[in-house]
């Protein structure tokens, strides 16, 4: 991983704890998926998050990286990791943290 996405990680990972998230899972892969954070909300909500960092704008926004592809990519890792860890009376969604410099953003629910 490049410097800026271990950057990127940290700095969402401290923004999660801030707000009263507990990380139960970093990188984690199923299926050749890897999801950045796995975080369960204050409210209870297991939450998959897409990390996406930029230090410039060249490349476009941070989160103009997370296509449709990639979430459907999240939702067949979330299928199958309900089922591994029994994970039935939960609620999940997707969410994407877009660190962009020193800025943070986290927007919820992006999976619909």
């Amino acid at each position: 991983m490049r410097a800026e996405g271990i950057r990127g990680e940290s700095l969402a990972e401290g923004y999660l704890k801030s707000k009263g998230y507990k990380i139960i899972g970093r990188n984690e892969k199923l299926m050749g998926i890897e999801v950045d954070l796995i975080a369960t909300a204050p409210d209870g909500d297991v939450c998959f998050i897409e990390v996406k960092s930029r230090t410039t704008y060249s490349y476009g926004y941070a989160l103009e990286a997370v296509t449709p592809a990639k979430i459907a990519r999240y939702k067949r890792f979330i299928n199958l990791y309900t089922q591994i860890h029994r994970l039935y009376d939960k609620t999940l969604r997707i969410d994407v943290i877009a660190v962009s410099g020193d800025d943070v953003e986290h927007i919820e629910n992006v999976g619909g």
